[in-house]
């Protein structure tokens, strides 16, 4: 399949409901998701390049192979979603800085979200890194490996809804070192428009009783405004048979709820993350010990680009509960897909960093139903694991190389559990356990 990279660009305010009941807890404000589902989007460009939504139950489609499990944990309009015969990317946040007087115009370039074992020092203005102990604490999950801040570092905070660019990420991914300057949060990209909406009486000329509602819009900032720099989404789309078929080459279409406008062009693709490598002459542990220099490389860090969807666990698809050392791990075949083929790797999971679970669901226009409301990973979750025998730097970097761009569970067809792989480094500094006197 040849990719498109597409380019969407607001034209008025955005709407993507969450999943909440509109009446829950007495509540009457819907709010806004930001960045949108994947399906909102490649539904919008599917429909806009079809001019309808299609007729499912007499066109034949090419569907993308899916692993067994995931037909029994789908949900029930998953074999006539329209969007299976193509293969996405993201959506990813498009940014592009404000520009300068007298500098030329900025070109935009791919966010990424921040990784969850990265905290923001407020008073110190600067990030620091989530330290992985390697002593087991026994807790409500077993015996396991547990993320810890420096005892200098608790003040700093989880951000929520920020990225970074693809630089800083691969600086990170590489274990080199921390990002620099302030986090891109939301703020910076977009800001919340609070709504009001009513039904009118229109006889008497007054507002129906009880259907008064608020919504929160999303405005994203964009040139040519000096104070903000711009912003839109990217998504990659590989469209079936070109040749035949050709690529959407773009134009206006209606996303999200009460079909607000934007405006969506195909884009010179970003130059993607490439993996990191490891070189020769780098210190790695062979098995995972407490002991060692620092800076050794201990394993590989599986991070979430996009949201995944792997059912009712925390743990990568595939992967069981285990005891290592008489620790609790999770261990077994990692199940993941690239390029549209299938692939497998044994590792073991000693540890993970995992944000709240992403409620998803939706409107199939295809059935008039709502869709089956579905809990997500969030994007920036990730995994510390190792390979079982004996690691090496051939073992390792042939294991980057396999899941580096791969993704995992279901609904890969959205761009869903896309990932990106790290270097687990030992920690410089030594990290004490938390004790009853500390908390």
């Amino acid at each position: 399949m040849t990719a498109t990279t597409y380019l969407i660009e607001p034209v008025d305010t955005w709407f993507f409901r969450d999943a909440l009941p509109f009446d829950a807890v007495g509540g009457t404000d819907l709010r806004s998701l930001f960045p949108p589902p994947a399906r909102t989007v490649a539904g919008a460009l599917w429909q806009a390049r079809n001019g309808d939504v299609p007729n499912l139950q007499t066109e034949k489609r090419r569907f993308l192979p899916r692993h067994p499990e995931a037909a029994k944990a789908g949900s029930p309009d998953r074999e006539n979603d329209p969007f299976m015969a193509a293969l996405c990317r993201g959506p990813y946040l498009a940014y592009r800085a404000a520009a300068q007087d007298g500098e030329p115009e900025q070109a935009y370039q791919k966010l990424y979200p921040m990784p969850l074992d990265l905290l923001w020092h407020k008073e110190a203005s600067r990030f620091v890194r989530l330290s992985l102990p390697l002593r087991p604490v026994h807790c409500d999950l077993g015996q396991v490996f547990l993320p810890k801040l420096a005892r200098e570092d608790r003040e700093a905070k989880v951000l929520e809804q920020a990225w970074m660019t693809g630089e800083q990420l691969a600086a990170y991914l590489a274990g080199t070192g921390l990002p620099t300057g302030e986090p891109l949060q939301a703020g910076t990209l977009f800001t919340p428009e609070p709504r009001i909406g009513l039904a009118r009486h229109n006889a008497r000329r007054t507002a129906a009783d009880g259907l008064l509602y608020n919504s929160t819009h999303v405005r994203l900032h964009a040139d040519p405004d000096p104070r903000h720099a711009g912003a839109g989404l990217f998504m990659e789309v590989a469209w079936p048979d070109p040749d035949r078929d050709p690529p959407w080459p773009g134009g206006l279409v209606r996303l999200g709820g009460e079909g607000r406008l934007a405006e969506v062009r195909e884009w010179t693709a970003p130059t993607p993350l490439g993996p990191v490598a490891i070189a020769a002459g780098e210190a790695v542990s062979p098995e995972l010990e407490a002991d060692g220099p620092a800076g050794q490389i201990l394993g590989l860090i599986l991070l979430l680009l996009t949201p995944g969807q792997f059912g009712p666990t925390p743990v990568p698809p595939g992967l069981k509960l285990a005891t290592r050392e008489g620790r609790d791990v999770a261990a077994g075949t990692l199940r993941y897909w690239k390029h549209g083929k299938p692939g497998r790797m044994e590792v073991i999971v000693h540890a993970g960093v995992v944000g709240k679970v992403q409620r998803e669901g939706g409107w199939n226009p295809a059935k008039h139903r709502p869709r089956r409301v579905r809990g997500l990973l969030p994007a920036g979750s990730l995994w510390y694991c190792t390979l079982p025998g004996s690691q090496n730097i051939d073992s390792l970097n042939a294991a980057i190389s396999a899941l580096h761009g791969a993704q995992l569970g279901e609904d890969i067809h959205l761009g869903r559990g896309e990932l990106a792989v790290g270097l687990w480094r030992r920690s410089p500094l030594p990290v004490s356990h938390p004790t009853a006197q500390e908390n």
